[in-house]
């Protein structure tokens, strides 16, 4: 790979072609970079029930409210939601794709380390976390993700 603004650029320099060919050495990053935003996207949607008052407050922060929760943890929520979306964004352009892709490159590179951090902090948070039931159904989620993410970051390391 040629070093090209923090994003896979084939050898040649020049962008993939426009058909979504993509090169064999990059198949397991960009499958990596779209799962990882699929599962950024349900979490972020999964967020967007919480804010409108879905009754799930037991698989969420701590698992301390039963049913919907109240402001607070509405407003928590929504900016879970916000930074998944930015997360998935910045995870694609990694990888070449999605609506960040022409951001600039030190941009994206922050971010999906950034994604990178904030999912490994999720496994830890989700596994220590009292809630039986947001430990079964979120820490998988968040090990998947962390998976995916540094599959996603490795696999499209710039060069050099």
């Amino acid at each position: 790979m040629k070093p090209h603004d923090g994003r896979l650029v084939p050898e040649s320099g020049r962008p993939c072609a426009p058909t979504g060919a993509i090169q064999s050495d990059l198949v397991l990053p960009v499958f990596a970079g779209r799962a990882a935003a699929v599962v950024m996207l349900g979490v972020a949607a999964f967020q967007v029930a919480l804010v409108v008052g879905a009754p799930w407050g037991a698989y969420t922060q701590g698992g301390e409210t039963e049913e919907a929760l109240d402001t607070s943890g509405r407003v928590v929520a929504a900016v879970s939601c916000a930074i998944l979306l930015v997360m998935a964004g910045a995870i694609l352009a990694r990888v070449g794709e999605g609506p960040l892709k022409d951001a600039p490159g030190r941009v994206v590179t922050a971010l999906s380390w950034f994604a990178l951090i904030y999912s490994a902090i999720a496994v830890v948070l989700n596994l220590a976390t009292q809630s039986s039931s947001e430990r079964a159904v979120f820490a998988p989620i968040a090990i998947l993700l962390f998976v995916l993410v540094v599959t996603a970051i490795v696999g499209s390391r710039r060069a050099g």
